[in-house]
């Protein structure tokens, strides 16, 4: 990758929409090597990502201007080598944040550091015939063609594994966006239960479903008081005998992702 000494750290970034309705996006980390869980960062983009058919690249901007624009701050600190999950257009993108904001900052350490960070796209060519191998290109500024990485490379190990971290976190946290609004959905017209009661009933009992067909002493052994219990299921007034009127049980989110570094980034204002 003509680097101009070993990533001693590396980022990924990757961005994942809830079914056109929500955009989300994590940051995973490599610190001398194994994978830096309590580096990773999470993100629920605000801007609007989601019209037709999604805005990939304002959704990369806007993870990336976030991300960033935090460099100087302790734990944010600039990366050794950033990769975007993608091609030359996200590869263009995070060259012109890093060049935008190296323009504006204060700092000129800082906006030296911002200008020389290395970045990198990675995309896995699609496959022509079933069962054919894949292959793994890395884009890089200035340079029209993409780098194909050798199966077995080192290189390729380390940036296979850190991109497939960020699309794992990613794809989480993008679920774990849809089981909240589900729940929200499902509980907000529920008087007297608010958004501490809404959190610690899925922490407990996992699901929509699993709330609805709780007895009042299972929903308060799950963090309810006792009348809101009783008003969530006089709401429902689903017989505890026939669950299948329910709504639909959801997966519960990988444990994983409720590291504590993901989760609290999660909830970040940034």
């Amino acid at each position: 990758l003509r680097l101009p000494h070993p990533p001693s750290r590396i980022e990924c970034v990757d961005v994942s929409r809830l079914g056109g309705t929500a955009t989300v996006a994590a940051i995973t980390a490599m610190a001398d090597g194994p994978l830096a869980r309590a580096r990773y960062r999470s993100f629920h983009l605000r801007g609007q990502h989601d019209i037709k058919g999604g805005d990939d690249f304002g959704a990369m901007r806007e993870v990336l201007t976030r991300r960033l624009a935090r460099a100087g701050e302790a734990g944010w600190q600039v990366p050794a080598l950033l990769v975007v999950d993608g091609g030359r257009g996200q590869l263009g993108i995070a060259r012109a944040v890093l060049e935008e904001l190296a323009r504006t900052s204060d700092d000129e350490a800082l906006a030296a550091q911002l200008r020389a960070l290395p970045v990198v796209g990675l995309a896995k060519e699609k496959e022509q015939t079933a069962g054919k191998m894949v292959t793994e290109r890395v884009f890089l500024p200035g340079q029209k063609n993409p780098v194909t990485l050798r199966e077995r490379s080192a290189t390729r190990h380390f940036l296979t594994q850190v991109r497939d971290e960020a699309h794992r976190v990613s794809n989480a946290l993008r679920e774990k966006v849809g089981k909240r609004r589900r729940l929200r959905s499902g509980l907000d017209d529920v008087p007297g239960v608010g958004e501490k009661t809404r959190k610690a009933l899925l922490k407990s009992l996992g699901s929509l479903r699993a709330i609805v067909a709780a007895s009042e002493e299972a929903l308060v052994a799950a963090g309810a008081s006792s009348a809101q219990a009783a008003a969530i299921r006089a709401h429902f007034a689903a017989p505890l005998a026939a669950p299948a009127a329910a709504p639909p049980e959801e997966p519960r989110a990988d444990a994983d992702v409720e590291d504590a570094a993901v989760e609290a980034a999660f909830f970040d204002e940034v």
